[in-house]
């Protein structure tokens, strides 16, 4: 079989699966002979908005339907974040993947990170993922390093810092290593500093200079993107997070412009 129609057919055969869960889960809920108004009730306006986040032909209305339910909080409904959870792993518009990594991202929720890292690291047995661009791995990334700074506890997914650390080293993508590198930034553990002090050794200063500054906001100094004088600061720290958030003195200041208005 082709891999076009292949893939379409398996998004095909998810969708239906997911109406029925809908459906097992709310009922389907249609205005009932005496009711008087032509407004609907809350139940059959969310499943109308689920069943347009994954079945509107337009990627568009997809993309729309995902923001209004990530607007109105609505991921904290168990059918909702199956329905994301759909759409980040399979739909066939990178666009709306990414809205979807977006609204995860957002929801301040220890499953929707589980739901990233599955995207970002697809394991045997767990639910398809098909394959993702830069631009979709970028999301996720800067998905979970949402979810931690809303307060979600990283020690929530174990796997966390293994999978941004692969992906600030190996990604053949810019802007995923250095989402990656901001992602670390965020987590004051140990393996983030080695991980971070490693990234200094790319050829990609931009991914170099993103390493540094996530170095600088969990420790509160600089070394001037030198990953040797960072180890040998680190082997000589007592409590390297002491400082977190402060801006290190000797820190460049940025140049002016010459331009006065």
């Amino acid at each position: 079989m082709p891999r076009p129609l292949r893939v379409s057919l398996l998004r095909y055969f998810h969708n239906i699966l997911l109406i029925i869960a809908i459906c097992s889960l709310w009922g389907c809920s249609y205005p009932k002979s005496g009711n008087t108004t032509n407004e609907p009730n809350t139940g059959s306006r969310l499943e109308r908005q689920v069943i347009q986040a994954v079945e509107a032909e337009n990627p568009d209305d997809r993309r729309r339907a995902i923001n209004a339910l990530s607007e109105d909080g609505e991921l904290s409904d168990p059918t909702v974040m199956k329905a994301i959870s759909l759409i980040v792993r399979t739909d066939q518009s990178a666009m709306v993947r990414r809205t979807a990594a977006r609204a995860l991202g957002q929801s301040k929720s220890i499953e929707a990170g589980e739901i990233l890292l599955l995207v970002l690291a697809p394991r045997e047995g767990q639910p398809v993922v098909f394959p993702t661009s830069g631009a979709i791995r970028r999301s996720c990334l800067e998905g979970l390093q949402q979810l931690v700074i809303d307060g979600v506890d990283p020690a929530s997914w174990p796997e966390l810092i293994k999978v941004a650390n692969i992906y600030l080293s190996e990604d053949a993508t810019r802007e995923v290593r250095i989402a990656a590198a901001q992602l670390l930034g965020s987590i004051t553990q140990p393996e983030t500093l080695e991980a971070l002090i490693a990234g200094l050794e790319q050829p990609d200063f931009a991914v170099v200079h993103s390493c540094e500054n996530s170095l600088i906001r969990l420790t509160g100094v600089t070394h001037h993107h030198q990953p040797q004088e960072w180890r040998e600061w680190l082997a000589q720290s007592e409590n390297p997070f002491a400082h977190a958030g402060e801006t290190p003195a000797d820190l460049p200041k940025p140049k002016r412009s010459g331009w006065w208005w």
